[in-house]
């Protein structure tokens, strides 16, 4: 009888050790739906807002581990934020709007915590029919997904919901690629090792998604206005799409710029970390970015909507967006919960906002110097110094080159510097909220 229940006692013992290795394996476990939950709510505020809401809006927290990729964070991440994404923009209008979206489609586009763009559906075509109208040579990667529906996908909303539909695979994309780059610190507050790899396939996965996405909407309204004249008037007369578009497009292409200066800073940083025969090395281990991302494609499509044809789309979804803001109204800049007082006040100019110099340096923790025979400004925190000069396009980063797109300047006597670059240069994330004018920085 002992030696039976000592028998019953080991099996026992066994078996909750085995339970408890386990649990200690699953909850350590990078990619773990515990982890990344905790990984998302630390370092990326929109996605897990995006996820949280989604998941609040439909009472069910499952779909989350659908979309994990075992042992890789960043892509895990962005593929959670991208897939929720869509999931919020269908149904975050039915808790906005209750019986009004039953009888109309609407998408619900987020932007930030303050700002989602409710968007009314007008009719559209199917996306497939733009195929006959781009040639092979601008024929990418998505373009057989999202637009051919290559992989037979039942209901797939870039081409059904035709121009909403495209619109919100825009801003998916950008929403799942701001998070695995918002995972810089995630990664590179630890030693470097082959898991750093997954930082930049997280990232140059979906990094010309950009480019193809933009090139998909406006070939989609050139097609439209050549044969479906009516819906085209309806799209480039929907004020809310237009502001939506806008907003995305530009949010997403600082995120491209960010992305570059990045992988700059980086290169420059970890000596150990180097670019070869297109590839990026750690060590003696490398990998072929070529597989995340092809720039030369990203560049024929870049190249194709500078022609005339998309010059003039872009305009007219340019006109009527401002959102009854008015230009003259002063812009309000809050670091880390704390609204700066300038001594001069910021202004905006080509969609860049520009803020005094010292302020803003001093602000995010950084010294700052003048030269006036060179015209320079320095700005240093830490391991990190930046150099721009007055009048010029460009600025470095740890002697690193980057192309500005509004130089610094004197105006009134006071130098004004921009404020996105010098905040993001410093590992700062930036949001701008249009309606109040309010641009908000959080220093990591």
């Amino acid at each position: 009888m002992q030696k039976r229940l000592a028998q019953i006692l080991l099996v026992m013992m066994l078996f909750n050790f085995l339970f408890e290795s386990f649990a200690y394996a699953a909850n350590n476990d990078e990619t773990s739906e515990a982890n990344l939950r905790m990984i998302l709510q630390k370092y990326c505020p929109d996605g897990n807002y995006i996820v949280n809401e989604y998941e609040k809006a439909v009472n069910d927290k499952s779909q989350f581990k659908n979309y994990i990729e075992p042992g890789n964070v960043a892509g895990s991440i962005n593929t959670i934020v991208h897939e929720l994404n869509h999931g919020f923009t269908y149904k975050m209008p039915y808790k906005l709007l209750g019986k009004e979206s039953y009888y109309n489609r609407y998408s619900a586009f987020y932007i930030s915590n303050k700002e989602i763009i409710l968007v009314k559906h007008t009719p559209v075509f199917n996306s497939l029919e733009i195929a006959k109208d781009i040639p092979q040579n601008l024929r990418t990667y998505r373009f057989g997904l999202y637009i051919l529906n290559n992989d037979n996908t039942p209901n797939l909303g870039s081409q059904i919901e035709g121009i909403y539909g495209l619109l919100d695979e825009f801003n998916a994309y950008y929403q799942g690629t701001k998070a695995a780059y918002e995972l810089y610190n995630y990664y590179f507050s630890k030693y470097i090792d082959n898991k750093t790899f997954d930082y930049f396939k997280g990232v140059y996965g979906t990094y010309t998604a950009y480019a193809e996405f933009k090139f998909f909407i406006l070939k989609y309204l050139l097609y439209a206005k050549k044969y479906y004249p009516n819906i085209y008037n309806d799209i480039i007369n929907n004020k809310e799409f237009k502001l939506a578009f806008n907003k995305i497009d530009k949010l997403y292409f600082d995120l491209i710029s960010n992305i570059d200066v990045k992988k700059k800073v980086i290169l420059y940083k970890y000596k150990n970390i180097y670019e070869r025969n297109g590839g990026l090395w750690i060590g003696n281990k490398g990998i072929s970015l070529k597989e995340y991302y092809s720039s030369s494609k990203s560049q024929l499509l870049i190249n194709e909507m500078k022609k005339k044809d998309y010059v003039d789309i872009l305009n007219e979804l340019k006109n009527d967006t401002s959102n009854n803001i008015s230009n003259n109204s002063a812009i309000k800049v809050i670091v880390n919960g704390k609204t700066i007082n300038f001594d001069s006040e910021p202004i905006i100019k080509n969609g860049r906002t520009l803020v005094p110099v010292r302020a803003i340096f001093e602000a995010l923790g950084a010294t700052v110097t003048w030269d006036p025979e060179s015209r320079m400004v320095t700005g240093n925190r830490g391991d990190i110094i930046i150099k721009l000069v007055i009048g010029q396009k460009k600025a470095y980063i740890n002697d690193i080159e980057i192309s500005l797109d509004v130089e610094p300047q004197i105006i009134k006597g006071r130098t004004l510097v921009p404020l996105r670059f010098i905040s993001e240069a410093l590992n700062c994330q930036v949001q701008w909220d249009e309606r109040t004018r309010t641009v908000t920085i959080n220093s990591n």
